[in-house]
Formats: C-alpha cells, sequence, structure tokens
C-alpha cells in the first residue's frame, strides 16, 4: 500500500511536470512575436494631439441645447437660458443645477472620447505603416478566410436567401469567386494587422486569448460587427477591434503626447 502510494505520489509529479512542459510549448508555439518586428519607439511614442480637450462655456451650452433639443415634447422646448428646476425635475428628474452638472460630465467624457480616440487613429496608423510582418503561414489566412466565408453562408441562411443573393444585394457583389477573392486578399492584411496587436499584447502581458475574447465580447456585439464588416474581413475585424482596444490604453499611457488644443 505504500509503495502504491509513493507510486501514484511520483506519477502525479511527472503529470504535473508534463503538464507544466506542454503550457509553455503551446505558449511558445501560439507566440506571434517572431513573425513582427516593430518600430523601436512603438512603446515610447511621440506625437502631437490636435483633438478638443478643452471645455468651454460656449461648447457646453451648445451640448446641453443638443440635449434638450432631443427631447420628444416640442411643444415645451427650453435651451439653457429658458432651463428651471421645474422643466429639469419633469424631464431628468433633478434639479437645474444637477442637470448642468450632469451635462458637464458627459461632454467632458466626449472630449476625453474624441482625445483618446485620435491618439489611437494616430498610433495604429503609425504601427500599420512601419512594423514589419513577415514568414505568416498560409493555412492561417486560409482558415481566417473560410470563417468569414462561413459566417456570411450563416447569415444568407438566417436571412433565407442564397448565398448569392445576400452577396448581391447585401454587399454588392456580383458572384462567389469575386467576393471570395476580395476575402482572401484582405484577410492578408488583417491578419498582419491581427500580429502586430497580438505581439504588443505580448510586450504588456496582456490576455487576448480566444477564450477571453468570447468570455469578454457578447455575442451580440460580435455579431452587429460581424454585419457592419460582412464586405471587409467581418470576422477578422472584429478581432482585431478587440486587440486594439486591449493594447490601445497602455501604448497611449506610454506615449509622449502633446495636446495642441487645450
Amino acid at each position: 500500500m505504500k509503495n502504491k502510494k509513493i507510486i501514484i505520489g511520483i506519477l502525479g509529479v511527472v503529470l504535473c511536470i508534463i503538464g507544466v512542459g506542454i503550457y509553455f510549448l503551446t505558449s511558445k508555439k501560439d507566440s506571434v512575436s517572431k513573425y513582427v518586428t516593430l518600430p523601436k519607439d512603438t512603446y515610447h511614442l511621440k506625437f502631437e494631439n490636435s483633438a478638443n480637450t478643452k471645455m468651454t462655456n460656449d461648447g457646453l451650452v451648445a451640448y446641453v441645447n443638443d440635449v434638450l433639443a432631443a427631447l420628444e415634447d416640442k411643444a415645451d422646448s427650453r435651451t439653457v437660458e429658458t432651463l428651471d428646476d421645474e422643466y429639469c425635475q419633469k424631464n431628468f428628474e433633478m434639479s437645474k443645477d444637477d442637470f448642468i452638472e450632469q451635462c458637464k460630465k458627459d461632454y467632458q467624457d466626449i472630449l476625453d472620447e474624441n482625445s483618446y480616440y485620435e491618439s489611437s487613429r494616430y498610433i495604429f496608423s503609425y504601427l500599420m505603416n512601419n512594423a514589419k510582418v513577415k514568414d505568416i503561414p498560409e493555412d492561417i489566412v486560409e482558415k481566417k478566410s473560410q470563417e468569414q466565408i462561413l459566417a456570411i453562408q450563416d447569415m444568407a441562411t438566417n436571412e433565407d436567401i442564397s448565398y448569392t443573393e445576400y452577396l448581391r444585394n447585401e454587399l454588392g457583389v456580383s458572384s462567389i469567386e469575386r467576393y471570395e477573392k476580395i476575402v482572401r486578399e484582405n484577410m492578408k492584411v488583417l491578419v498582419q494587422q491581427e500580429y502586430v496587436l497580438r505581439a504588443i499584447a505580448e510586450h504588456y502581458n496582456l490576455d487576448v486569448s480566444e477564450q477571453e475574447y468570447y468570455r469578454s465580447v457578447s455575442r451580440e456585439d460580435r455579431m452587429d460587427e460581424l454585419e457592419i464588416f460582412a464586405g471587409n474581413g467581418g470576422t477578422e475585424q472584429t478581432h482585431i477591434n478587440y486587440y486594439k482596444n486591449a493594447v490601445m490604453p497602455k501604448l497611449i499611457e506610454d506615449a509622449d503626447i502633446t495636446y495642441t488644443n487645450e
């Protein structure tokens, strides 16, 4: 019995070692950094951001008036100048002062979002124009192309029309052959973009695995993006957006940005 326990214990240790080995072998195999050469300044980018980041009184007034103009009750339309507590309580369930403060917060969020988008746009463009990606296995591009094609075929089935009809009616493509050629051409570019972003994610030790993608991105959001990008690598584009959202805050945080419109 004692020998049996020892053997079981040794077997457990061996299996543990094998498991760790498989983990590291798999991690190494899944790494994309070997395909990618990033610009030397990737993690210390220096650039100007011209987005409007400073809240002005005129801008806030215009925003508040836009919010008021969107209300359905046109018979009692108001502007900042004609607002009062009664109107704000009726329409927003808060006082006039609280409503203005909420508008300030919402307007600042919009300014911050615009600034983030401007930085993100510059960084993405810079990286894609200057990073080098080589020797991506052709079978990966083909696999992702097939995923895109099958997704579009499923969308056609869901709408109870043929694949050809869907391509013609929804995407404006005259034939299956032409569409699938476009998919493969676009996919080569998109896979390169994916590998650049994943290499950056590896640098920051971010989990951008398939499991994490499906855990953090709802099926509804995935389907919405698939439909939006159906003509341009929809399935792959949804992944690229996910990778961008993962790495961009880190890249922006590490960048030296001059805000020229503060």
